[in-house]
């Protein structure tokens, strides 16, 4: 095996290594999120969410899909969710998903009729 695939390889464990980084990866399971949304569902400062969303870019995990001045995120390494399903079967422990009170978000996608700025 090349050194360079066993690189982008420890790139994307050490990215998936950190808990708040598959937090937002299972935020993203089933489709795309704004920064705000993960703000709400998890109470990450949006300063420590960018943070994380780097290292996730920069591991080719995940990648932006921009509206006007919003920002969209979405995994685009789909295998990463086997990983982290296998990694949960083998520890026994269960997937928390956590919802979101849309009210609380401000993103065109939850308050479709709010001012935009």
């Amino acid at each position: 095996m090349a050194k360079m695939e066993i690189d982008t390889q420890s790139l994307i464990l050490k990215a998936l290594s950190h808990p708040a980084r598959r937090l937002i990866v299972e935020a993203l399971r089933h489709d795309e999120q704004c920064v705000c949304h993960m703000m709400v569902r998890y109470g990450f400062r949006q300063a420590y969410l960018s943070q994380q969303l780097k290292i996730l870019r920069e591991a080719g995990i995940v990648d932006i899909h921009r509206e006007g001045s919003n920002i969209y995120y979405r995994v685009i390494l789909n295998p990463v969710y086997a990983l982290l399903d296998l990694a949960r079967k083998m520890t026994g422990q269960a997937l928390e998903v956590q919802s979101i009170n849309q009210s609380q978000c401000t993103c065109p996608k939850c308050n479709p009729d709010r001012d935009r700025h």
